[in-house]
Order: structure tokens, then C-alpha cells, then sequence
């Protein structure tokens, strides 16, 4: 797959330190869970700044429901163009920007696999989560517009306002502290290689003007055995930890 550049600079590179993953709890939603019921990496965070564009934001709209992300690794398809969200050239670094793919079926996945832990949405291959790139410090709904999506090292809850995401009902997968905020196709582009951002929510889908904001979380099943990742990968022991096979620890 087609690696596209990104703002990376492993001088500003966040540090991590050695945690240990609790898979018995790695698949709960509630938002009333204080994040230290799990044992994580401890991140270092360095904010980045937002982008400048700041286009007229559609009217606010009503808020949206609430329904749960898939337990264990899932896709995250558009309803646009059946593409997923995927980190190009499965890159490990903070601030990569996400973007939309063909979907991957083989070994060479992970790049596409998520999973969430207390609404923060994780990338198997990279470990890191989705991040609205910037800090949310504003109700101002068109200073965010359009700003991109990105992974990023998982921050403390408190100061998570811009990694925390909820789905909705209707598959709008958006920001738990600014609800009209969701995810975004920018331009409905259909091509491999789209950027994904976070756009205020459109009022309504006439003629699927809001296809572009509509997700479809397709959860995934254990790779078959003659096609499992090494026993030492560090990935494949989440991917298998996740899909019930093993609770082998991700860090030792």
C-alpha cells in the first residue's frame, strides 16, 4: 500500500514507558470508568496545532444517540465507498494522518484493525489511538472544522477531549466532548488514499449527502491458524488476546 507523508518529527516524538495491557477489561465502553481501572503505557503528550482552515459549520443539529463499538478488532467502513480507515504504510508514528483504504483480508492487516478501550479508539498496528489533531478548549464548533484525524499516544482521560469517541445508532462515530462533531469523508472523496477529518454533523441525509459521515464497524474473527502471525509478535498476541484465543500479555 501507498505510504503518504505526514508532519512527523521524531524530535517531538512522545516517549512511552513499559505498561501491561488488562484484557478482561479491554472491551468496555462505559464513560463512568475511572481509566485507571486498566493498566496501560503511560503516554507524554506534546500538543500540535489545529489546522487554519475554518469553513462556515452547518447548523447545529439535534445530539446523537448512543449503541456500542464491536468487542475484540473491527473495521471501520465508510457507507460511502466501502473503504476503511487505515494508517498508510502501517506507520508507528504520532500525528500520521488517517485515511481511507481498500480493504485488506490477509496477513497484512493490522494497519486496518481497531479496537477500543473507554471510548478510545486503538490501532493494532501501531498501539496508538484516533486523535482530533489539537486540543479541544472551545465550543466553537467552526474552529474544528475540517481538522484532521490522526493517531496519537493515549492521554490521560482528563485531558482526552479530543481521542474519546462515541457511535451513534445511525453510524455516525463522534467526539464524546462535542457530540456534533463526527467523522468526516473530506469532499466525498471516494479514491483510495481520502483524509478523514471531523466536521460538524450534517442536519439530515437527502439524496445521502451524509453517506460521507456514516460508519459501519465490521468486527473480525481470529486469522486462521495456517495463517497466524508468529507466536512472538507482539501484534498477533493482542489480535489473539482480543479474539479470545489467548490472554497472553502484549508487554512483557
Amino acid at each position: 500500500m501507498a505510504s503518504f507523508p505526514n508532519n512527523d518529527d521524531p524530535a517531538k516524538s512522545p516517549t512511552q514507558s513499559v505498561g501491561v495491557l488488562d484484557f478482561n477489561r479491554i472491551n468496555s465502553a462505559s464513560s463512568n470508568q475511572s481509566s485507571s481501572q486498566y493498566k496501560l503505557p503511560v503516554f507524554h503528550f506534546h500538543s500540535y496545532g489545529n489546522d487554519e482552515r475554518t469553513p462556515t459549520p452547518p447548523s447545529p443539529v439535534a445530539p446523537v444517540g448512543v449503541t456500542d463499538f464491536p468487542q475484540g478488532l473491527f473495521y471501520i467502513k465508510s457507507a460511502l465507498n466501502g473503504k476503511v480507515l487505515d494508517v498508510p504504510g502501517g506507520s508507528r508514528k504520532a500525528d500520521t494522518r488517517i485515511i481511507l483504504w481498500s480493504q485488506k483480508h490477509g496477513q497484512d492487516r493490522d494497519n486496518q484493525l481497531w479496537f477500543t478501550i473507554d471510548n478510545f479508539i486503538m490501532n493494532v498496528g501501531s498501539r496508538l489511538c484516533l486523535d482530533i489533531r489539537g486540543s479541544l478548549t472551545t465550543d466553537d464548533l467552526a474552529q474544528f472544522a475540517e481538522t484532521r484525524i490522526i493517531q496519537y499516544t493515549r492521554k490521560s482521560r482528563v485531558d482526552a477531549h479530543n481521542q474519546r469517541f462515541g457511535l451513534s445508532p445511525e453510524g455516525y462515530i463522534y467526539c464524546l466532548a462535542h457530540p456534533n462533531l463526527v467523522f468526516d469523508v473530506r469532499g466525498h472523496n471516494e479514491s483510495d488514499g481520502a483524509t478523514l477529518i471531523i466536521y460538524p454533523r450534517k442536519s439530515d441525509d437527502k439524496g445521502g449527502a451524509a453517506k460521507n459521515q456514516r460508519w459501519i464497524c465490521e468486527p473480525v474473527s481470529s486469522p486462521p491458524q495456517e495463517h497466524a502471525p508468529p507466536e512472538r509478535s507482539r501484534t498477533s498476541s493482542l489480535r489473539r488476546a482480543l479474539t479470545g484465543s489467548s490472554l497472553r500479555d502484549l508487554i512483557s
